[in-house]
This record gives C-alpha cells, structure tokens and sequence, in this order.
C-alpha cells in the first residue's frame, strides 16, 4: 500500500491502518487534525480577505462623507449670519 498525501492517510479505513502496524492509528489522527487546521486557516484567510473589502468601502464611505461634511462648511460661510449682541 503506498501512501503519497496526508490525505490519503486521514481517509484509510481500519483494515488498511491494521496492515500499516503499530502507530498508524496515531499518525492517522495526526493526519486528521493537520487536515482540520488547514480548514480553519483558509476560513480564516476568508475571513480576513471579507473585513478587508469591508474597511474599503468603509473607507470610501467616509470619504464622501467628509466631502459632504466640508461641502456643507462652505455653504454656511457664504450665508450670512445673525449679528452677536453686544454685552
């Protein structure tokens, strides 16, 4: 029996493992687990490529934002305003 990849070896069944000898069940579980923590890190990559695209357009969004904010600046400026009273 040749086994190439850990994936291979994560997915033998029982009869296979009893002919590999002692410890196969341990490398198995190794095999396993090694699987497993690859899935969670491309979740993980998913994850952080998603907040990554979500701070951009966070960050246009506040752009136009402060555009509006100055927008709305320079139209207070040019209207006149009340006289402050004297003390």
């Amino acid at each position: 029996m040749k086994i190439r990849t850990v994936e291979t070896l994560a997915e033998l069944p029982d009869s296979s493992l009893q002919n590999i000898g002692m410890g196969a069940r341990e490398l198995q579980k190794k095999a396993r687990d090694f699987l497993s923590g690859q899935n969670s890190v491309a979740a993980v990559k998913k994850e952080l490529e998603a907040e990554k695209a979500e701070k951009a357009e966070m960050q246009k969004m506040m752009q136009k934002m402060q555009a509006q904010i100055a927008e709305l600046a320079k139209s207070q400026k040019k209207k006149p305003g009340r006289k402050k009273a004297e003390a």
